[in-house]
């Protein structure tokens, strides 16, 4: 969902000074308008946007002599105030004063104007700037994104700077007030600011106090603690979400707790459970101690990072319940690799995005961002870093203290460790970085639309993919450039950066963006944006739950002061609020808006679920509500969901009132991680009338969803999930069954999901995290049980696995289109680049296996008929074919084998293994009509597994196949990509290659013939191999393809490296008749042959001549070009050695003078005394090289305009054929 572009930002500390001591530490506030850094001695304030200094405070020597050195810092909540944490025990309180700019519109002047102190210029003895005034700044350079964020330049932009809690806006002017000293008299290990308490570690006792804020009037009012003692173990790290109200500790024995804080009594209470290295289990060799801990509040996720530089994520339920095991993640088991470059060190940071969808991780050697359930986005891992410039300065890349995420998630700000790749000092003014990140739309709203399109969305641009308006190559060249970057206006940015929703319309020509305040939409069509006319009206209010397209019309849910409103815009009005088409005021805050055909969902914070029409008539546009319900009791807490979007019945769309719909309508959330399938119930009388739901769990651990409810074929109401490794697809959500308990012992049955899937799901329920000591085993099997209750799911229909980030379905195309990051480095370059590209994975043939598996063998038909135009159907035909073949290939040698080895009665074993591979290749044999065509699957009977049932698929797969022209392509495609030993199974099934080959040259399929060389020349004998290439040299010569011609020629000579497969198939193939060899000389021959060759070469080209002059461009040739083509020699034959001609060829590769070679002769297999048969058998296998001009993929069979089979016309009778007899009267013999 995230991932790095283009280059990091170096920020220093120019203008404050060179820093005596480096920085220790980088915190942001909680509105992320400002951040500050710490050193030993000081503490400075930045603002985001610009990026600067705008305060800073330094201590003196005797500072830190009686109080210690600076060691952490911590801003409270609101911004008001930071605590900074010394090694002496103390804990210093400094306030945060933000007040207006005393300067005009905009200006910041207190920051950018410089006035000397003295000299003996004019403007000195005025007392002048010399610097320009921030006016004469802004006519001359554009401000930049974010730098004008609530500035007075409107009276509305005004108020809101004044009624904003402090530091929301980066033009304020900022002032650092020193406070107090609090002395820690047990000792400080680790504090942490909260609204109401300051709370605080020690070490002797180990305990948490809860300290009152001081009182703003007086200062000496005397504080109280409470203190919570937790096995005599010291706290060392304190995390708080205020969204969940939830702690975690990290003590020093490594253990991790989740707790929670109650403050409504008089004496405060903590309440928790330790969820990771429990006392039962700290003794036990996998136990690693955690260091670091973060909170995801969108996801419910509790991360912890261990020393060993792996992450365990834990689902967060209830303040009383232990948070149960999710999933792990580490650098080698992303990269799938265990080298040695892969030392991560320990965890030193951890921080999530604030929408929940990335985690950025720093170790001590160096960084990586990973996606909410696991996909590595970007790592700083690799293995070239000695091919980079000794002037390197990214020294981010090789160790990270610690970071965090800018505003909107639009930068990661970095502080680098202290040591360079080379073990030398990093550079004090080179420690801070703002990497820029890109992220998809989806992100920040999911919509149908923006799911449709790959919607990219960057800091001051969007980018949308066009691909699927492109031929079939284009989408899937990843050099194609389909992607279209739209810059969003500068004086927008400037004023209400950072972006916070980006929609798209369904056609993907119009485009809303819409960032602190107000918004602003593009059309692809004029190239231009639209803004408000009245700065002042765009200020009055915030987008918050979504923007919409409907045709024209733009649906905003917007909060103007505190007003929750729905508003109507059309794109060919101006933006101004007397031009709005409707406005639809709700009682609560909007949380999710979504978009089905003329139906808008929306979602509101008090759980309730409102349907409105969009009606149309003559002279307006307006919403009408049809219905409303609420979810109270069915979702919990409203703020989790992450999407919505529902499903209609069929006969309700077609026939059913629209107000009905709310309660016929399948309702589909994705509650934290859980994609929730809601059926209605009707219940009561008909009088009070009212809907149940019947609650169903799809799936847990889901980044994101979308829905295709026109999708083509069995993909109409299709579910689409991506669940950090690849994507699940239920077909026609509609249609689920009831949940169930799924049995992984089904993975022998359905296949689909792989069996990588299958691993992480068993290793997903199984891992179990014991909370508490040993007292607690009871309760633990307790939470274990009903675990098992609350995660009923229901499996997916299939699984895709990726090896990418996907953003979008092109259903058209059939393809998942996403975005791969990639890093770069240069020698002549001190920085790393960033860059991504685009990726894409065909799912056609998870879905005709789905079907496939099941026996559908009309519906697979009928869904691969929609795709049968595309270019590379015959590819997905072919990755189908292979992904079954080798499952059950395999399978039956792995079952079989295990038979033989099995304890006891090894030889019934063996016995039954051998019935059961016998019995599958005789139920392999599976035939079928062409048409109306009714498949039973074939099923097989394991005994020596205990009698399990497992379905071959095969048969059924061969029998789709042969429904589409590109069968015999893909079956071959498919035994030259695999290994021999599973050809016998795929022939069994598909049928005889021999077969295969002669229906080729029937459908004068002649590449496609000739790739099944390969095969027969390796299953057949050679004597019969070889006269079935010398059939197809033929029919080559007849078609004047003379390029075949010379592939098959040098595949002859490469499988026999005696020469006498090529002379036997240009012997019986009949290119030289009349010429007995076994007298000849080879190189007497060759001079004569050239000599023909090059006369009919001549007429070759004047018979080409006249076939383009009667034919148009390109006729009479497959391949456009003359019929008889010379070489760059001017000989005849195009396979033309380096030795001299064809005669030459063949007197190199054996036909040597005095053989007594005869191609009828038993023993003419051997040119040596050896037993050549056996010798050359081995000749020609898959170590022998391939045909060097490969059959094209898909190439179907040349139709005419009455859709018959068109044949090339047979050749005449060549003139020259009577020349070639006098060879032998001109050798003299």
């Amino acid at each position: 969902m995230y991932w790095p572009t283009s280059a990091a930002r170096v920020l220093t500390l120019n203008g404050a000074g060179s820093p005596p001591h480096p920085i220790i530490a980088i915190a942001r506030s909680r509105s992320g308008a400002y951040w500050a850094s710490l050193t030993a001695a000081s503490l400075t304030i930045w603002s985001t946007r610009p990026c600067q200094i705008v305060a800073a405070v330094h201590r003196t020597q005797r500072s830190i002599d009686e109080y210690g050195a600076n060691t952490a810092f911590s801003f409270k909540p609101d911004g008001s105030a930071i605590i900074v944490e010394t090694d002496a025990s103390f804990a210093l309180l400094y306030d945060i004063v933000f007040t207006p700019s005393p300067g005009g519109s905009g200006s910041t002047s207190s920051i950018y104007s410089y006035t000397p102190s003295s000299g003996s210029g004019s403007k000195s003895a005025k007392k002048e700037s010399y610097a320009p005034t921030p006016t004469a700044l802004r006519t001359s350079f554009q401000p930049e994104a974010g730098e004008l964020v609530g500035s007075n330049v409107t009276s509305a932009g005004s108020e809101l700077s004044k009624a904003g809690v402090g530091g929301n806006s980066p033009n304020e002017v900022v002032e650092i007030s020193f406070r107090l000293v609090l002395r820690i008299d047990a000792g400080l290990s680790c504090a942490l600011p909260i609204d109401s308490h300051m709370l605080v570690s020690t070490l002797t006792p180990p305990a948490i106090q809860a300290i009152p804020w001081p009182d703003q009037d007086n200062s000496t009012t005397k504080t109280t603690s409470q203190s919570s003692v937790i096995n005599e173990e010291q706290v060392t790290s304190l995390v708080h979400s205020r969204a969940m109200n939830t702690f975690i500790w990290i003590t020093e024995e490594g253990r991790a707790y989740s707790t929670s804080l109650t403050m409504d009594t008089k004496r405060p209470s903590w309440r928790g459970k330790c969820f990771h290295g429990a006392q039962n289990r700290s003794k036990t060799n996998d136990f690693v101690p955690a260091c670091k801990a973060a909170i995801n509040a969108r996801f419910s996720l509790l991360t912890v990072g261990l020393e060993d530089g792996t992450l365990r994520i834990y689902a967060y339920r209830s303040p009383t319940r232990k948070p149960l095991y999710s999933h792990s993640l580490s650098i080698r088991s992303s990269l799938r690799s265990t080298a040695s470059f892969l030392k991560t060190g320990k965890v030193t940071s951890l921080a999530w995005t604030s929408d929940g969808y990335a985690l950025a991780v720093g170790f001590e050697h160096g960084w990586a961002v990973w996606s909410t359930y696991g996909k590595l986005m970007a790592s700083s891992f690799r293995d070239d870093w000695a091919s980079t410039s000794k002037h390197f300065s990214d020294s981010f890349m090789f160790g990270v203290q610690s970071l965090f995420w800018g505003p909107c998630n639009s930068e990661l700000f970095i502080l680098s460790g202290t040591t360079a790749k080379d073990g030398k000092i990093v550079d004090l003014d080179r420690q801070l970085f703002a990497l820029p990140f890109a992220r998809s739309a989806v992100a920040g709203q999911q919509s149908p639309d923006n799911t449709r399109y790959a919607f990219v969305q960057l800091d001051d641009a969007v980018l949308v993919y066009r691909g699927s308006d492109q031929p079939d190559m284009s989408i899937i060249n990843p050099e194609s450039d389909v992607w279209s970057n739209i810059k969003i206006p500068q004086a927008y940015l400037a004023l209400h950066w950072p972006i916070r929703y980006a929609s798209i319309s369904n056609d993907g020509r119009l485009i809303a963006v819409a960032g602190r305040r107000g918004l602003t939409h593009y059309s692809a069509i004029s190239g231009r944006w639209k803004r408000y006319v009245l700065p002042s009206q765009e200020s009055s209010f915030s987008v918050r739950g979504g923007l919409q397209w409907y045709q024209h019309v733009l649906i905003a849910a917007c909060d103007a002061g505190g007003e929750n409103q729905i508003r109507l815009y059309s794109r060919d009005l101006d933006l101004d609020n007397s031009q709005l088409l409707h406005l639809e005021t709700l009682p609560s805050p909007i949380i999710l808006t979504s978009l089905f055909d003329n139906s808008l969902l929306v979602y509101t914070a008090d759980n309730t679920f409102y349907h409105f029409l969009i009606a149309i008539t003559k002279d307006s546009i307006k919403l009408e509500l049809c219905g409303s319900i609420t979810f109270e009791g069915v979702v919990g807490e409203p703020t989790r969901v992450r999407g919505m979007s529902w499903m209609i019945p069929k006969q309700q769309q077609l026939y059913g009132n629209p107000a009905d719909d709310l309660i016929v309508a399948t309702v589909i959330f994705l509650i934290d991680g859980k994609l929730v399938l809601l059926r209605p119930r009707q219940t009561g009388g008909d009088d009070d009338e009212e809907v149940a739901y019947d609650m169903q769990i799809l799936a847990d651990r889901i980044e994101y969803y979308w829905t295709h409810l026109q999708g083509i074929g069995s993909l109409e109401n299709s579910l689409w999930g991506y669940d950090g490794h690849g994507i699940k697809l239920w077909l026609d959500a509609l249609t689920i069954e009831q949940a169930h308990y799924v049995v992984e012992e089904e993975d022998a049955i359905s296949s689909s999901a792989g069996d990588g899937e299958a691993q992480r799901e068993h290793e997903s329920e199984t891992a179990k995290i014991a909370a508490g000591d040993a007292d607690h085993g009871q309760e633990v099997e307790q939470e274990d049980a009903e675990r098992d209750f609350e995660y009923k799911t229901i499996r997916e229909r299939a699984y895709m696995p990726l090896d990418f980030y996907p953003l979008c379905v092109a259903m058209e195309k059939g393809i998942i289109i996403g975005i791969e990051p990639e890093t770069s480095i240069k020698k002549n370059m001190d920085c790393t680049i960033f860059k991504s590209s685009t990726n894409t994975h065909l799912f056609l043939q998870h879905v005709l296996r789905h079907h496939l598996q099941l026996g559908q063998l009309e519906e697979a038909i009928q869904f691969g008929q929609h795709y049968a135009g595309l270019t590379y159907f015959a590819h997905a035909l072919e990755i189908l074919l292979h992904s079954v073949l080798e499952d059950e290939a395999d399978n039956i040698q792995r079952r079989q084998s295990e038979a033989l080895q099995s304890e006891n009665g090894e030889e019934a074993d063996a016995s039954n293994g051998r019935a059961v591979l016998d019995r599958t290749q005789r139920e392999a044999s599976f035939s079928s009509a062409d048409s109306n065509n009714s498949t039973s699957l074939q099923i097989n009977t394991d005994l020596a597994n205990g009698g399990e049932i497992r379905l071959q698929v095969l048969p059924t797969v061969i029998a789709f196949l042969q429904h589409f022209s590109p069968y015999l392509s893909v079956v071959v495609g498919c035994a030259r990509k695999t290994e021999v030993a599973r050809w016998k199974y795929l022939f069994a099934t598909a049928g005889e290659p021999k077969e295969l080959f002669a229906r080729c040259l029937e459908l004068d399929e002649l590449h496609v013939a000739a790739s099944y060389l390969l095969v027969l020349h390796t299953l057949e004998p050679p004597e019969e191999s070889t006269l079935y290439s010398a059939k197809l040299l033929q029919r080559a010569m007849e078609r004047s393809d003379w390029r075949l011609c010379r592939d098959l020629m040098r595949f002859l000579s490469s499988v026999d490296e005696d020469g006498q497969a090529l002379a036997m198939a240009v012997q019986q193939a009949g290119i030289l008749k009349g010429v007995d060899w076994s007298k000849r000389d080879p190189t007497k021959a060759a001079a004569t042959i050239e000599r023909v060759g090059t006369q009919r070469s001549d007429q070759g080209e004047r018979d080409g001549l006249r076939s383009r002059g009667g034919m148009g461009a390109g006729g009479g040739s497959l391949f456009g070009a003359s019929p008889l083509s010379a070489s760059a020699s001017g000989s005849l034959f195009p396979w033309k050695h380096a030795g001299g001609g064809l005669a030459m060829s063949l007197g190199q590769v054996g036909l040597r003078r005095g053989s007594s070679w005869d191609p009828t002769s038993p023993g003419g297999n051997a040119s040596d005394g050896t037993e050549g048969g056996r010798a050359r058998k081995t000749s020609f296998g898959l170590l022998s090289p391939p045909i060097v001009g490969s059959p094209k993929t898909g190439t179907n069979t040349p139709t005419g305009k009455d859709g018959q089979a068109r044949t090339s016309p047979r050749r005449s009778p060549s003139p020259h054929g009577s020349r070639l007899d006098d060879v032998e009267e001109e050798e003299g013999g």
